[in-house]
């Protein structure tokens, strides 16, 4: 009979269930978040709606207005500010970037689920 002791994992993703993996790398970490497949296989296969931001964050780290120092990934539908990160439409905005035919050209933060925002990064950019 074996002793072995199972540890458990709770997702921080949308779902925040409790879950004992199988087999090491059932759990993903993305930004730093442990998330069960589940909630994980959007951010990865790139298949979620993009998250919508608060205007506070529009206008303090995406920057909106800003030229050059918008971010790049910050897209407007309707009455509301979205991420274009981890979803179908981040390809876009990434190429044009790349080939210069877009005016916003950063991407000022990690996007969803946390939108960490790389201080040191944006410093040295001199955002």
């Amino acid at each position: 009979m074996s002793t072995e002791t199972k540890t458990t994992e709770t997702c921080q993703g949308p779902c925040r269930k409790t879950w004992t993996p199988s087999f090491v790398g059932d759990c993903y970490e993305i930004d730093g978040f442990k998330m069960c497949d589940r909630c994980a296989m959007p951010y990865i296969l790139k298949t979620r709606m993009p998250e919508t931001i608060d205007s506070q964050h529009v206008d303090t780290v995406c920057k909106i207005g800003e030229g050059e120092a918008t971010c790049a990934f910050l897209l407007v539908g309707g009455p509301n500010f979205s991420c274009a990160k981890y979803t179908q439409h981040e390809e876009t905005p990434r190429n044009r970037v790349e080939e210069g035919s877009m005016g916003a050209k950063r991407d000022n933060c990690s996007g969803p689920p946390a939108f960490i925002i790389d201080f040191l990064f944006l410093d040295f950019l001199g955002i």
